[in-house]
């Protein structure tokens, strides 16, 4: 009965724990029902369930990046691996053989790409620390800024990662996009191809290209001019939107609709 009893205080400690934490933001709620899926694989996050703040998915950090290949480890290793600091309430990932390393730092409105400082990734929900030591990341600014394509079901409650960090270029990297025709296909086994991109030219300043898209969402541009920033990323803008390009191998192009501050439109365009 006593080993009940204190079981029962610990749950009602975490819960309060999580409680506090997350009513540091303006809104936020349990998300019970939320699929994880990563390459095909579904994440399990156990007890520490996803959650909505201010309209933005959280999830715990763990499971989806081991769930990419990366193991906790110190980087003596030459291998791809994460490491947690108390002390500055931080997690930090790096590439396998590299020394490009992102970093999320509790309740920070930035993360960190590259080293020695690095380059600031604003991030509208911040990661937070719930659970004591349960580490939370805003999953679409994860995916954004690593180079990994997501994509949302809303029938199915399913989040969907795709891609291979330690094969995409980072922020701030110097990206060629090759011309040709490319198309991206849907998340499941069906692989069914969901929307086309034509690249007509491509001189490393900027590229032309026509786009279309089916599969409940209509989309058709024809001989559109995007133009490299200074992220090595390739953007152009036109009516309420952004279109956002960028090079993740020389086969593979990550494509971004833009409204306003969020990302409406995710796909991962494969070479033809």
């Amino acid at each position: 009965m006593k080993r009940k009893i204190i079981s029962i205080m610990l749950a009602a400690a975490m819960l309060m724990s999580f409680a506090l934490n997350a009513s540091a933001f303006e809104q936020w709620s349990y998300s019970e029902d939320l699929t994880v899926c990563v390459n095909g694989m579904v994440v399990d996050n156990g007890q520490y369930k996803p959650i909505i703040v201010n309209d933005r998915t959280m999830v715990r950090f763990v499971p989806v990046i081991e769930a990419l290949g990366f193991t906790a480890g110190d980087g003596s290793a030459e291998a791809a691996y994460y490491s947690y600091s108390p002390e500055t309430k931080s997690i930090s990932f790096t590439k396998n053989g590299s020394n490009a390393t992102f970093t999320f730092v509790a309740e920070s409105a930035n993360a960190i790409v590259g080293t020695g400082g690095g380059d600031l990734y604003p991030l509208e929900v911040p990661a937070t620390l719930q659970y004591f030591d349960v580490f939370y990341i805003p999953i679409r600014a994860f995916c954004d800024m690593t180079g990994l394509s997501i994509t949302w079901d809303a029938g199915a409650r399913t989040v969907y990662i795709n891609g291979d960090i330690n094969n995409t270029s980072t922020i701030g990297a110097s990206n060629t996009i090759a011309a040709g025709s490319y198309r991206a296909y849907t998340n499941d086994a069906a692989r069914e191809g969901i929307a086309n991109l034509d690249i007509t030219a491509a001189d490393g300043s900027s590229i032309t290209f026509s786009y279309t898209r089916r599969n409940g969402h209509e989309y058709d541009l024809g001989n559109v001019t995007a133009n490299i920033q200074e992220d090595g990323t390739y953007e152009v803008s036109g009516e309420d939107r952004t279109y956002k390009f960028t090079a993740i191998d020389a086969n593979t192009i990550g494509f971004k609709i833009i409204i306003g501050d969020e990302t409406v439109e995710s796909l991962t365009f494969e070479k033809l």
